[in-house]
């Protein structure tokens, strides 16, 4: 993910704050769409997963394990994902939206493990 710099008004001075591009906002909403229900198979969900870590910057082997392993791999990268999502979540430096998205996929993702994890 991209960081950009701002100054804090306040006195601290300079610090780095993510920025969020449109693209991995998009992603996890396309994501969450996809999620919506857990009984949904793993070939409809896996190209919405794969850009929402392509989009947000997470490892290869996460993005290959969800985008093309097995069903047990696949799950193994949902779960890698929502605990790297997780790092930023509620994050004050990220709007309202952004952390809505995020632990609404977290959610989503965690449900779908739950109900295919077989």
């Amino acid at each position: 993910m991209d960081n950009a710099c701002s100054y804090d008004t306040v006195g601290e001075g300079w610090h780095r704050q993510p920025s969020v591009s449109p693209e991995q906002i998009e992603s996890l909403k396309d994501a969450n769409v996809a999620l919506v229900s857990g009984f949904v198979c793993l070939a409809r969900i896996r190209e919405p997963l794969g850009l929402v870590g392509g989009y947000w910057g997470m490892d290869p082997e996460i993005i290959l394990q969800v985008s093309a392993g097995s069903p047990r791999t696949a799950i193994r990268g949902i779960l890698a994902m929502c605990n790297s999502l997780a790092k930023l979540q509620g994050s004050p430096e990220l709007s309202e939206e952004t952390n809505r998205q995020i632990s609404l996929f977290i959610e989503r993702a965690n449900i779908w493990v739950r109900i295919n994890n077989i």
